[in-house]
């Protein structure tokens, strides 16, 4: 494998890894860690964001009342 191709599967990675961290922004588990272990592995990083809890939103579609 050239260095082009090294190159190019890495970005591919840090782009999944990515992916998966924006999934775990409305999570319990937050971006970073998502990200993290998205990165060591993925697919171990996708059940870990799919399994763990959603943060609780407080009526985001509400309009404030004046």
């Amino acid at each position: 494998m050239s260095g082009g191709e090294r190159i190019f599967f890495f970005i591919i990675c840090l782009a999944l890894a990515y992916g998966v961290g924006c999934l775990g922004r409305n999570r319990k588990i937050g971006f970073k860690w998502a990200f993290i272990i998205s990165i060591l592995n993925l697919f171990l990083g996708l059940i870990v964001v799919l399994c763990s809890k959603k943060l609780n939103d407080s009526t985001p579609n509400q309009k404030a009342e004046i």
